[in-house]
């Protein structure tokens, strides 16, 4: 019996489609059977998620009237996080900052927001064991908004924990 079905999508990358039924689990008689392939099922399928490509030149559904104005990252109280290899801070501030502004360039409204960026702490994963251990990544940060009309901040800085993604190539 098959678990994937390895197909080709639009994009022509490869995507997991599962093919086991409820029917065929009860037929293998043990739930614990099941649920191992089903975690080895979704596991493979979230990596290969992973693969597809990321399409920034189509076009985006606006939020509203935004339009990214200033983009601020700061970063000098950020803190190395436990078991971490050490980083410049200024590339981590750096690297934040280009990704902001590029993710955020797409949006033309009319009305323009500054965005502040405050990165808290990071953790840069250390060398793994293949397949036995692959320690991820992490960023810890604050964002808030700001409305260039008022010079106000629109809402409380809201706090984000970035997770590295598991992809076939942290996975092994």
């Amino acid at each position: 019996m098959r678990l994937l079905n390895f197909a080709v999508g639009k994009t022509g990358f490869p995507y997991a489609c599962f093919l086991v039924s409820i029917t065929e689990m009860r037929r293998w008689g043990k739930m614990r059977y099941s649920l191992i392939s089903l975690c080895i099922g979704l596991s493979l399928f979230s990596g290969l998620w992973a693969c597809a490509p990321t399409n920034r030149s189509a076009k985006v559904d606006p939020i509203g009237e935004f339009r990214v104005g200033h983009t601020v990252v700061v970063g000098k109280d950020m803190v190395q996080g436990p078991l971490s290899r050490e980083a410049d801070p200024q590339k981590i501030i750096d690297a934040i900052k280009q990704a902001t502004s590029e993710r955020l360039s797409v949006y033309d409204g009319s009305q323009y927001y500054h965005v502040a960026v405050k990165i808290d702490a990071y953790v840069l994963a250390q060398p793994g064991v293949p397949l036995v251990l692959s320690p991820k990544s992490a960023l810890i940060l604050q964002l808030s908004v700001w409305d260039n009309a008022t010079q106000t901040r629109i809402a409380e800085p809201e706090h984000i924990t970035l997770l590295e993604n598991l992809t076939a190539k942290t996975l092994i």
